[in-house]
């Protein structure tokens, strides 16, 4: 399709812009685009019209705040937030004052800025409370860290990866992933030798992303079975370290140790760009969402730009029709038209063909190989109440320096687990990947959630000192919660997985795969969200700034098209 087929007509007042989808870089996108606009002298206005399928806005990055919804300003925009409806309020009302992060929760770097608000070089960075960008310190981190103001952030993985806040639960017992020993000095250590299991893993992944000469079609099980071959060490080593391996790797990526590529994570590891801290904040990124929804409903206030966001309305094809570039809604019909469109849906929604692209806007043939190569599996998150008085008791028992960082679990479903906690209630978190061959399987099985719910009470129960607990009356323990939930974004039908992840096979063409899904088609179709990031995929940052680059593709595209 060229450009000449798309009336853009020379007479008209306004360009006008789709973005299909409301997540992170869809929002980018918008703002960029605005900024852009605005600060060109155009003599033409540009209409933005976000198109979201779901109900609310914000994609992935979903928080919901159960306390103090009052306090933020009164706003169109912000009321489409899932803290502002009631299916979602409700849902989660019993978990106040806790925000409940059902997707994005840690900020991956400390040299990125996710809320897009200040720019240093040309690139993103962080805000010091005055407003200004910071400056790099002799150690080249960054000073006076803060996000919006004053973000609360836990720091859970420090420089060079070391990840001090990390503990391995296995057989009952608890590990520190620095050094393998045991975190009580009181217990005695039992089973298997999981500190020398530990000690091993570490040693098997730093060959992994500090060696450049793997087999591009070896899976990371492949790799540790490559490593132990002819080895006098049991199978039982084998199988337990590739366990390890598999909790805090591959889940982490958003896979398993099946699909992750050698050659792929070897990549990303030396090429990514962020940093190497990595934090949980406070406000689980709400703050972000608010922050991008007060800047674009202000652009309603300027004569150049004006911005609409309309949820509930699934985007069923894109298309020319009488040489208009053409949205159709799935629901009722409706039809937009405009002079560009800015793709920003999920990869796992490409991949399972919920937008059509038709006639002369068909996907070409790369860009198709690469949604199918590069995987997007489904998983999500698991949420537990206790509250000292009822769920748990003698607070005076309770280690919370135990309790930071990130718990890895690698012989269960759960295979990460955290804690959030005041003088109130402790909040666990639980994150699960599925494989591909299982994602029908947890979408029908009703009990699935009672299922986890016995799992995680299980594995709470041997983390924390039974002390706490309620007992029996024979005495043992028991653990029950006041709130529980599990959430899989596989079962969101307008999102269908979590993020992409560095898929096997891909090999050398993995950046190409990559650039295949950020490529326009047509210059006309622009492509965004974090599975277009050629160097850092998967994070909240590599979708905002995969929104930006594509704001900029389309204000040069409307930029020549006015000159043409």
């Amino acid at each position: 399709m060229s450009n000449a087929c798309l009336k853009t007509s020379q007479s008209s007042t306004t360009l006008h812009v789709i973005v299909v989808g409301a997540g992170a870089s869809g929002l980018s996108l918008a703002i960029e685009l605005g900024r852009l606009h605005r600060g060109n002298a155009p003599e033409k206005k540009l209409k933005i019209t976000i198109i979201e399928a779901s109900s609310t806005v914000g994609g992935r990055v979903r928080t919901i705040r159960t306390a103090n919804n009052d306090a933020i300003a009164n706003s169109k925009f912000l009321s489409l937030t899932p803290s502002h409806q009631q299916e979602w309020k409700k849902r989660y009302e019993q978990f106040a004052p806790w925000p409940i992060p059902l997707g994005a929760e840690f900020v991956h770097g400390e040299e990125c800025n996710p809320t897009i608000l200040d720019r240093h070089g040309g690139r993103l960075t962080f805000k010091r409370d005055n407003d200004q960008p910071t400056e790099e310190s002799e150690e080249g981190t960054r000073g006076a860290m803060s996000y919006v103001q004053d973000w609360e952030m836990d720091l859970v993985i420090d420089y060079s990866r070391k990840i001090p806040n990390l503990t391995v639960f296995a057989d009952g017992q608890c590990f520190h992933w620095y050094d393998g020993n045991l975190t009580n000095p009181d217990q005695v250590l039992t089973g298997r030798q999981w500190s020398i299991f530990i000690r091993r893993a570490k040693k098997l992944w730093t060959q992994i992303h500090s060696t450049h000469e793997h087999d591009q079609r070896m899976t990371l099980e492949e790799f540790v079975a490559c490593e132990y071959e002819g080895s006098s060490r049991a199978v039982n080593e084998q199988l337990c370290v590739l366990a390890i391996l598999n909790a805090v790797y591959a889940v982490t990526a958003g896979t398993n140790s099946r699909l992750l590529g050698v050659k792929e994570t070897s990549r990303q590891e030396n090429l990514w760009p962020y940093g190497e801290k990595t934090f949980r904040l406070g406000g689980c990124y709400s703050e972000l969402i608010d922050e991008l929804l007060v800047e674009l409903e202000s652009f309603n206030d300027c004569p150049d730009v004006t911005v609409d966001i309309v949820t509930s309305t699934p985007v069923e094809e894109v298309s020319v029709k009488s040489n208009h570039l053409q949205v159709t809604a799935s629901q009722d019909r409706s039809q937009y038209t405009c002079d560009c469109i800015g793709i920003t849906v999920p990869l796992a929604s490409l991949k399972r063909g919920i937008l059509h692209f038709t006639g002369n806007c068909a996907l070409p043939a790369q860009k198709q190989r690469a949604i199918q190569d590069i995987h997007a599996l489904t998983g999500g998150k698991v949420h537990a109440l206790m509250k000292w008085g009822v769920d748990l008791y003698n607070v005076q028992q309770i280690a919370y320096d135990r309790l930071r960082g990130i718990f890895i679990c690698p012989l269960e479903d759960i295979k990460q687990i955290w804690f959030r906690w005041d003088d109130s209630s402790i909040l666990a978190t639980g994150f699960f990947v599925l494989d591909e061959d299982a994602d029908k399987q947890w979408t029908d099985n009703f009990h699935i959630g009672e299922s986890l719910k016995l799992l995680l009470i299980s594995i709470l129960s041997q983390i924390m000192s039974p002390d706490i607990f309620p007992t029996h009356s024979n005495g043992s323990p028991f653990l029950n919660f006041s709130a529980f939930d599990v959430y899989n974004w596989g079962n969101d039908n307008y999102v269908q997985g979590i993020y992409s992840s560095p898929s096997v096979r891909l090999g050398r063409e993995e950046k190409s795969q990559y650039q295949a899904l950020a490529d326009p088609i047509s210059n006309c179709i622009f492509f965004a969200g974090e599975h277009t990031h050629t160097e850092a995929s998967a994070t909240v940052q590599s979708a905002l700034e995969s929104g930006v680059r594509a704001a900029r593709e389309i204000h040069q595209q409307l930029l020549l098209g006015e000159q043409q």
